[in-house]
């Protein structure tokens, strides 16, 4: 079976999961249907026009620069490893199933949206029960949004992963680009992708 051109984010992290399973890359990001050009009530600071410069292989790499959350993430640099995740709340449901995440040397990004922080802070446990945490390379915290009343105890959950990776010494860094503000870039799952320390993250577009 051939790989297929997957895009997409939020409840599509069932498919990117999926396409994990089985080796396929995927990317992350905007539906055409959302976006600066067309409906701007979601992702409404993001052109589709990156997506198809990715598309027609224009572009080959993207940079972005990370927010380091701790020293292990200000210190080492992350080589030949690649990006998987997306939105937690499914990826939690996925955990117990063929479609976990393996994510053992692999960067792990997490996003959500309407969740209030227990319920973050509860999947963030089970990732850690379910030794998910163990043997990554690293986790970019993406965007988190939802009701301002919320965000202090999704700042609390965050800090307690932060805690975790700290113990383990692991690379955290976090993103407000991913997600489901405004401003969501593209994020390339399955190719190749690296750190330098300080939060320099380059991801090729493709597998080559």
């Amino acid at each position: 079976m051939s790989p297929k051109l997957l895009i997409g984010f939020s409840d599509f992290t069932a498919i990117h999961l999926w396409a994990n399973s089985i080796g396929w890359p995927s990317l992350h990001g905007i539906v055409a249907s959302f976006c600066l050009e067309n409906n701007q009530s979601v992702n409404a600071q993001t052109s589709i026009a990156p997506y198809f410069d990715i598309l027609s292989g224009r572009t080959q790499e993207l940079v972005y620069t990370l927010i380091c959350e701790n020293d292990s993430a200000r210190s080492q640099n992350i080589e030949e490893s690649s990006i998987i995740g997306g939105n937690l709340s499914l990826i939690q449901r996925a955990m117990g199933t063929p479609r976990q995440p393996d994510t053992h040397g692999n960067i792990l990004i997490l996003e959500d949206i309407g969740e209030p922080g227990r319920k973050i802070d509860e999947a963030l446990s089970q990732l850690a029960e379910a030794s998910l945490l163990d043997g990554i390379a690293a986790v970019i915290w993406g965007k988190f949004s939802g009701d301002a009343s919320e965000q202090a105890n999704i700042t609390s959950a965050k800090n307690l992963l932060k805690k975790d990776l700290d113990e383990r010494r692991i690379p955290f860094f976090s993103a407000d680009c991913f997600g489901h503000d405004p401003l969501n870039m593209p994020l390339p799952f399955g190719t190749p992708a690296r750190i330098a320390s300080g939060g320099r993250l380059t991801v090729k577009t493709n597998n080559a």
